[in-house]
């Protein structure tokens, strides 16, 4: 019975951090979309652009080719796990890297839309991206709200001189263990299991 009063205790408080994390998600996910919306029209202006980052997405696909089903998941795991982390730390720095982080995604979201929508197969965007993407997308944009939310309580530490940034980078780190990255290592499974297979049916 301790057990499970502590596992509940537990998820109250991820539910109530991620409550409280409300207004930078919104913020996360502006950025990041609107971005998506620039990489689109971008490209769209830019024609040659779109070539070159159609090689690049190739040569990365020609280098994971050979990979096993468990190596590939791993592969994906590490990747994302390491971004999100990497994202959240540096927020502290005034916020910055996540807006970077955010933006960056969100600009080449809108390039893969441009290339399918320039191709018509937009139902090679959908199952390429929906099946993972539906988790991925949001675990990106809540670590960036996370990322954001350090950064402003940094800047309040200094302002005010109280050392209650230890507390929220604690608070961020257990989210980010208990939540976040889990669900990234079931997107990974999603991505080369479902996804793959969904694109081959096209």
């Amino acid at each position: 019975m301790k057990k499970v009063g502590k596992l509940v205790i537990a998820k109250t408080e991820d539910l109530v951090y991620l409550a409280n994390l409300k207004k930078f998600i919104f913020v996360s996910a502006i950025v990041f979309f609107l971005s998506a919306i620039y990489g689109f029209f971008f490209v769209s202006l830019h024609p040659g652009s779109a070539q070159e980052f159609i090689s690049a997405f190739r040569e990365l696909s020609q280098k994971i080719v050979g990979l096993r089903q468990h190596e590939l998941i791993l592969l994906i795991f590490i990747n994302n796990s390491a971004k999100i982390i990497i994202l959240t730390v540096l927020g502290v720095l005034f916020g910055v890297a996540p807006v970077v982080f955010l933006a960056f995604n969100g600009f080449l979201l809108g390039v893969v839309a441009f290339i399918a929508q320039s191709e018509n197969s937009w139902l090679s965007l959908a199952l390429g991206i929906l099946p993972h993407g539906l988790l991925e997308i949001p675990i990106l944009i809540i670590a960036g709200a996370i990322g954001l939310k350090l950064g402003v309580v940094f800047i309040q530490s200094l302002k005010e001189q109280k050392n209650i940034i230890r507390q929220e980078f604690t608070k961020s780190l257990k989210f980010l263990g208990a939540i976040l990255i889990p669900l990234l290592l079931f997107t990974a499974f999603i991505e080369v299991f479902i996804t793959k297979s969904l694109i081959y049916l096209i």
